[in-house]
């Protein structure tokens, strides 16, 4: 790896190929304490999306994990970026969280295109995303909350969503078109939530929502478009266990 600034490392000189050019490429987002959180499962869907867009490569987990460790990387978040030619690594600074952090949210149809291979993917072809997010933030909110054309509920434009219904925690089914986020497939594996196709009408009715990501971890949500959601005794179990099991594990 050779360092391009202060931040940003490269395998070689960048190269002006489709991911430079038209973002044909995947990323990954990875926090990183003492130890990268979910490395394996970032790995796993990063290799997933080279495949599905035929990049023509494929990315070492364990190799990749070597030149981490080698640049002595640690508290920080860091993106690692994947083109046919290219491989990135930028880190940044954890964000810093008040004590108990919330998110408002706002409801929207969903810009993006319809195609799962960018819906499902982790892809650099983000400006949609970046665009409803940055709308949202003008309108007095934190994120926004996409709709499908079947009023079907989706995903923020940077995280998953999750209602709380009947003492369960569920969230959008793949079949909705959605990224399946690292923190998403652990709730679903560990048997802590459980997918369903939720329209609008359920997450207004829900008795508490929350999102995830790989950065902020599992944070609730406070309204909808000034719909107030409340804490839940089971998004603080799902807290207490991803706090335990994923950020600090048993040492």
């Amino acid at each position: 790896m050779i360092q391009l600034a202060d931040t940003v490392y490269a395998e070689h000189p960048l190269a002006a190929d489709e991911g430079f050019q038209f973002g044909c490429g995947i990323y990954e987002t990875i926090l990183i304490h003492r130890r990268p959180l979910l490395w394996s499962e970032h790995c796993r869907r990063m290799n997933l999306g080279l495949a599905r867009l035929a990049i023509g490569r494929s990315i070492d987990g364990d190799a990749l994990l070597d030149q981490v460790r080698q640049l002595d990387l640690a508290h920080c978040v860091l993106k690692v970026i994947v083109t046919a030619e290219n491989l990135v690594l930028i880190t940044r600074p954890i964000p810093e969280t008040g004590p108990d952090p919330v998110m408002r949210l706002t409801l929207r149809p969903d810009p993006r295109s319809n195609d799962l291979r960018l819906l499902q993917n982790k892809t650099l072809a983000y400006l949609p995303n970046l665009l409803a997010w940055q709308d949202a933030r003008a309108g007095g909110f934190d994120d926004v909350l996409f709709f499908n054309q079947d009023d079907l509920i989706r995903e923020c434009s940077r995280s998953t969503i999750y209602l709380i219904r009947n003492d369960q925690i569920w969230t959008p089914d793949d079949s909705c078109g959605l990224l399946p986020g690292t923190v998403r497939q652990w709730l679903i594996h560990t048997g802590i939530a459980a997918t369903s196709r939720l329209g609008r009408a359920d997450i207004l009715a829900a008795e508490s929502v929350f999102v995830s990501n790989a950065v902020i971890g599992l944070r609730r949500v406070s309204d909808i478009d000034g719909h107030p959601c409340k804490d839940h005794p089971l998004l603080r179990h799902a807290m207490r266990r991803y706090q335990e099991e994923i950020v600090d594990p048993a040492r």
